[in-house]
């Protein structure tokens, strides 16, 4: 699809390696929704079910999510990740699974210390970039960051990330 406006890719069977190719001519793709497909591939080179073809710079209401993959690789505009450790610093990479690069624009996360800290734990969002977002803490604990990223944005929606 060259610069997609307004296309809607839903219910869909795609087999034998078969995915979506979304090709930027002017820069621009808006109101593209790619929902609830089952994608099944042959297994050889886990080829993702969209893939990008030129560089975007104008992107607004496009949803892709929802889908299926069998001997594929998922690509999304959402992404669900938890990470745990001891430490102070946690890193989400949701690079693998979402479509564009470097553009995260709406976050939320939680943090949970196992046991019982023994003092009062500080902890934030430090960096949200390259499709990963870091959260660190003042103290070392053991924590379980659960990450949730979004990379929908509504027409002339600034991103403040």
């Amino acid at each position: 699809m060259e610069d997609p406006i307004q296309v809607q890719v839903t219910n869909g069977l795609f087999i034998g390696d078969a995915y979506i190719v979304l090709q930027s001519i002017n820069g621009k793709i808006s109101g593209l929704n790619i929902v609830d497909n089952m994608f099944k591939g042959e297994g050889r080179n886990l080829n993702p079910i969209v893939e990008l073809d030129g560089n975007f710079t104008r992107i607004d209401q496009v949803v892709i999510e929802r889908n299926n993959v069998r001997r594929m690789s998922l690509k999304s505009t959402v992404g669900k990740l938890t990470v745990a450790g001891n430490g102070t610093k946690w890193v989400a990479d949701f690079s693998s699974v979402l479509i564009f690069p470097d553009k995260i624009s709406n976050f939320q996360y939680s943090f949970y210390v196992r046991g019982v800290p023994t003092e009062n734990v500080v902890h934030a969002v430090t960096d949200v970039s390259k499709n990963m977002v870091v959260v660190e803490s003042n103290k070392v604990v053991n924590a379980v960051v659960s990450v949730e990223v979004d990379q929908s944005s509504m027409v002339e929606e600034i991103n403040h990330l």
